[in-house]
C-alpha cells in the first residue's frame, strides 16, 4: 500500500489549514510558558485528555517545551483513549508519516477514523484524504467506503455526485458492495440520472458476487416490478437467501412482505421472528417495525416496556421514525412519564433525520408550547418544511396559522389553498377546513356547492366534522333541500366518529322528534356522549333533561353540575341556568350575589335575556 502524504496538524500546518493562533477547542492555550506546561502536566496526570493533548502538541512542537516526538506520541495516545479526538487525529497524523512512531498506514486510517467519529474535522479531512489516496492507488474497497461516507456526508461535505463516481470504481474493481451501493443512487436519482434498469443490472451484478444487501434490493424490484416483470415469489427468494446470509435489511424485506401479506400469507408471528432477526443483526428499521408490533399489539401480546425499548434501540441507531414515535409515547405519557421536552427533543432529531412527521410534531409541541418555548413562527416553518415533503396533516396545521394569522401574515385564501392540498392528499380535515371557509365565505367568495363536496369528500375519507358539517346543510335546508334521514345518519356518522356536535345535532333531532320520532331517553344518552366528548350545548341540554326528569329521573342537583361545567366552558346558556338556580335556591343555597355574577357572566357570553 502506498504512503499518503499528510501535513502533520502539530507542525503548524493543520489538516485543515489552520495558521498557527488559529486553534481547535482543546489545542495549545496561551498561559505563560512555564505555567502551561505545569497545568497541564498536573492535569493530564489526574486525566484530563485535553490537558494530555494540550501537552502533548507542546512536546511535539518544541512549543514551550523540548521538541520530543515519542513523548508527544504517547501523549496523543492518552488524550485519545481518554476522548479527546484530536489526540486521536493528532497520533494518526503521527502514524501515518512515521514521526515519533513507527510508520503504520492502517493504524493511521483507524485513529482518523474515530477521531473524525468523535467530531475533529481534521480526523475526517486526514481520513478522506487517506481513503481517496488509496482509492486512486485501486483499493476498491476503500472506493466504495468513501464513496459512502461523501454520499452520506459523515464528516465531510455531501456530495452524491462524488460519491457516486467513488462507487463506480469501486464496482469497476470488483467490490460488489460499490456496484449495490451504486444501484441505490440509480434507483433514487442521487447523484446521477434516475435509471431503474441500470439500477436492477447493478444490483444483479452485486448479487451474482454474493453481496447479499444487492440481492435484497434486487428483491424489492422484483417485488414491486420495476425495471423488471413482477415476480413475488422471485422477490421472496432473494429477500431470504440475503436474510439466510446475514443480512438484516433482507430478513427485514422478508418480514416486510409476511407482514402485510404481499405474496404470501399474513403471518405476523413469522413477521415478528423475521423483524427480531433484522434487529439483532443490526437493521434498525426491523427493530422500529418489532417495536410498533408490540405498541400496538399486532401479531405479539401489546407490551408498551417492550415497544419503548425497540424504539430507542431503533433512534439511538438513527432510525427517525422510531424517533418520532418515541417522541409521541413521551408526550402523551404511554408507558412512560409524560415528558414534553424529552417529547420535542426526539422530534427534532426525528426531524433532522428526515423524517417529515418528526418536523411535523415538533411544530405541534411548538405550537402549543409544550416541552419547549410557545413559538408560532417557529411551528409555521416547520409545518411548511412538512408540508412541502408531502406531508398532508402539516399542510392542514399550516392552513390553520394562516387563517388566525398565527406566526405568519394572515392569509385566508393562502390558508384554503394548503386545506384543498392537504384534502388531495387525503387528510379528511384538509377537506373539511375548506368546506367550511368556503360555506361561511371568510377571507373568500362563499361557494355551497364546493363546500357540500368538500364536506362530502372530508366525510367519506373519515372526518367527523366533516360528516356532522355536511348533516348541518341537509338538516337546516338553506342551500340544499331538507333530508331530515340522511341529516340524522350523517350526525350519527360524526357522533360515532368522537366527534361531540355530532352527538349535540342527533341529540336535539331525538329530543324534539324532527324528521324521527321522539325519543327523550335516546337524547339524554347522546347529550351524555356530547357533553364527556367537551361540548358544552350538550351539558347544558343534558342539564335541562336532569331538571325536568326527562328520559331520565329528576336529579336538580346533578343538573346544577352539568349547566356549570357549560359554564366553564364559557357557554352562556349554561351560565344563565345556572342563574336561575341560585336565584331561586333550587336544590343549591340561594345565593342572589352568586345568581347576579352567574346572569352578568352570561350576558358578556352573548345571552340577551340575562342583561339587566
Amino acid at each position: 500500500m502506498q504512503r499518503a502524504v499528510i501535513a502533520l496538524a502539530w507542525l503548524g500546518l493543520s489538516a485543515c489549514g489552520s495558521e498557527p493562533g488559529d486553534r481547535e477547542p482543546g489545542e495549545h492555550p496561551a498561559e505563560a510558558p512555564v505555567q502551561a506546561l505545569a497545568l497541564n502536566r498536573a492535569a493530564c496526570d489526574k486525566g484530563e485528555p485535553l490537558a494530555c493533548y494540550n501537552l502533548g502538541w507542546m512536546y511535539a512542537n518544541g512549543a514551550d517545551a523540548p521538541k520530543q516526538p515519542a513523548r508527544a506520541a504517547a501523549l496523543f495516545e492518552r488524550a485519545c483513549d481518554g476522548g479527546a479526538a484530536l489526540g486521536c487525529a493528532d497520533l494518526g497524523a503521527m502514524y501515518n508519516s512515521g514521526i515519533g512512531v513507527e510508520h503504520d498506514a492502517e493504524r493511521a486510517e483507524q485513529l482518523f477514523e474515530r477521531a473524525c467519529t468523535g467530531g475533529a474535522t481534521r480526523g475526517c479531512e486526514s481520513l478522506v484524504s487517506v481513503q481517496d489516496h488509496q482509492c486512486t492507488g485501486g483499493d476498491a474497497t476503500v472506493c466504495t467506503k468513501l464513496g459512502w461516507r461523501i454520499a452520506n456526508g459523515t464528516g465531510v461535505p455531501k456530495d452524491p455526485s462524488h460519491a457516486a463516481q467513488l462507487y463506480r470504481r469501486g464496482c469497476d474493481g470488483g467490490n460488489a458492495l460499490g456496484c449495490s451501493n451504486l444501484g441505490t443512487m440509480y434507483e433514487n436519482g442521487s447523484g446521477v440520472t434516475k435509471d431503474i434498469a441500470m439500477a436492477f443490472g447493478l444490483y444483479q451484478r452485486a448479487c451474482d458476487h454474493n453481496e447479499n444487501l444487492g440481492c435484497t434490493n434486487l428483491g424489492l424490484l422484483y417485488a414491486d416490478g420495476r425495471g423488471v416483470k413482477k415476480n413475488v415469489a422471485k422477490a421472496l427468494e432473494l429477500h431470504d437467501r440475503a436474510c439466510e446470509a446475514g443480512e438484516g435489511l433482507g430478513c427485514y424485506n422478508l418480514g416486510w412482505m409476511y407482514a402485510q401479506g404481499n405474496g404470501v400469507k399474513v403471518d405476523r408471528k413469522r413477521a415478528e421472528k423475521l423483524y427480531r432477526e433484522a434487529c439483532d443483526g443490526g437493521e434498525m428499521s426491523g427493530c422500529y417495525n418489532l417495536g410498533w408490533m408490540y405498541e400496538k399489539g399486532q401479531g405479539v401480546d401489546q407490551d408498551l416496556e417492550e415497544a419503548i425499548e425497540l424504539y430507542k434501540k431503533a433512534c439511538t441507531g438513527n432510525d427517525a421514525m422510531a424517533c418520532t414515535n418515541l417522541g409521541i409515547l413521551y408526550r402523551n405519557g404511554r408507558g412512560v412519564p409524560k415528558d414534553p421536552a424529552r417529547a420535542a427533543k426526539l422530534h427534532e432529531r426525528a426531524c433532522d433525520g428526515g423524517e417529515i412527521l418528526g418536523c411535523y410534531n415538533l411544530a405541534l409541541l411548538y405550537e402549543a408550547g409544550e416541552g419547549v418555548t410557545k413559538d408560532e413562527e417557529r411551528a409555521a416553518k416547520l409545518h411548511q418544511r412538512a408540508c412541502d415533503a408531502g406531508a398532508a396533516s402539516a399542510c392542514t396545521a399550516l392552513g390553520l396559522l394562516f387563517a388566525d394569522g398565527r406566526g405568519v401574515t394572515k392569509d385566508v385564501r393562502h390558508a384554503v389553498e394548503l386545506h384543498e392540498l392537504a384534502c388531495q392528499r387525503g387528510e379528511p380535515l384538509g377537506c373539511t377546513n375548506a368546506g367550511w371557509t368556503y360555506e361561511n365565505g371568510k377571507g373568500i367568495p362563499k361557494d355551497q356547492a364546493k363546500a357540500l363536496a368538500l364536506y362530502k369528500r372530508g366525510c367519506d375519507a373519515g372526518s367527523a366534522l366533516g360528516c356532522t358539517n355536511l348533516g348541518v346543510i341537509y338538516d337546516t335546508g338553506v342551500t340544499v333541500p331538507h333530508d331530515y334521514p340522511l341529516a340524522a345518519k350523517l350526525y350519527k356518522k360524526g357522533c360515532d366518529g368522537h366527534e361531540p356536535l355530532g352527538c349535540y345535532n342527533l341529540a336535539l333531532m331525538h329530543e324534539n322528534g324532527q324528521g324521527m320520532p321522539k325519543n327523550a331517553r335516546q337524547a339524554v344518552t347522546l347529550y351524555r356522549l356530547g357533553c364527556d366528548g367537551g361540548e358544552p350545548l350538550s351539558c347544558n341540554n343534558l342539564g335541562i333533561m336532569y331538571a325536568g326528569g326527562k328520559g331520565i329521573p329528576k336529579d336538580v342537583e346533578y343538573a346544577s353540575s352539568l349547566y356549570q361545567r357549560a359554564c366553564d366552558k364559557n357557554e352562556a346558556l349554561g351560565c344563565y341556568n345556572l342563574s336561575l338556580l341560585y336565584e331561586a335556591g333550587d336544590h343549591v343555597l340561594k345565593d342572589p350575589a352568586r345568581a347576579k355574577q352567574l346572569a352578568e357572566r352570561a350576558c358578556a357570553l352573548g345571552h340577551t335575556s340575562s342583561c339587566p
